[in-house]
């Protein structure tokens, strides 16, 4: 493996190695504090709030294509068509994996349900439908997406000297992250649910290079889910 290959992989690895070690051990941390007195949720959204600064450092040290130009028109219109699409895509699918026979066998899932429920209405709105986003959006779109398509060239030059790396490049990085973004959800049901909205997140990330697409798209399908299943 050449040392250029090999730098860009490390400048992906570490920075998702530093969110899963730090996201985890914090809950713990805040578990052994709190848990008994808030509950697990709380504790998860103190570890979201310690973790966004970390993770957004990151996002801008890294080189990836970003738009700086203001939206105009028909491109608010492709904005929010993917947020509205991916929203109506994310609550149908998630009541779809959360009918399937895996979510009664599945023991990560139960933990991890039981986790994200065991607070009020506010608190998980709070945790689950706006940090949680913001965090895994800066992690596995805008770091971990982005970074692995601008293998591919960060200018339009580049890409006009090797179309077929660069679109090469953005499939893997759509892939990649959706992949990487189910696996780290540690149970069958939501790697199923998680891997395929994360492809279409990546899509609506390497179609806009606008962050806060899809982090408005991955907030609002949780704040759908919340309400559907709290109310």
């Amino acid at each position: 493996m050449n040392t250029k290959l090999a730098r860009r992989i490390f400048e992906v690895v570490y920075p998702l190695f530093t969110y899963y070690i730090m996201y985890y051990c914090l809950q713990l941390f805040f578990a052994s504090l709190f848990i008994d007195s808030f509950g697990s949720l709380f504790c998860l959204c103190l570890a979201a709030v310690c973790c966004i600064p970390v993770q957004y450092r990151f996002y801008r040290k890294v080189n990836i294509i970003r738009s700086v130009e203001p939206l105009e028109g028909r491109q608010w219109l492709i904005c929010i068509g993917w947020i509205i699409g991916i929203v109506l895509l994310g609550v149908a699918c998630n009541l779809a994996v959360s009918r399937l026979p895996l979510a009664e066998v599945s023991e990560g899932y139960e933990t991890t349900s039981q986790i994200l429920n065991d607070g009020s209405l506010f608190l998980k709105i709070l945790t689950n439908a706006c940090l949680v986003p913001v965090l895994e959006e800066l992690l596995y779109r805008g770091i971990i997406c982005g970074q692995i398509e601008a293998w591919g060239g960060v200018s339009p030059s580049k890409w006009e000297e090797n179309p077929m790396l660069h679109r090469g490049c953005i499939i893997a990085a759509v892939v990649v992250s959706a992949l990487i973004f189910g696996a780290l959800h540690m149970n069958v049901v939501q790697f199923l649910y998680a891997g395929f909205l994360g492809l279409f997140l990546g899509a609506a990330y390497v179609s806009t290079h606008r962050l806060w697409v899809v982090i408005a798209a991955h907030g609002l399908t949780n704040l759908m889910v919340i309400l559907a299943t709290s109310l």
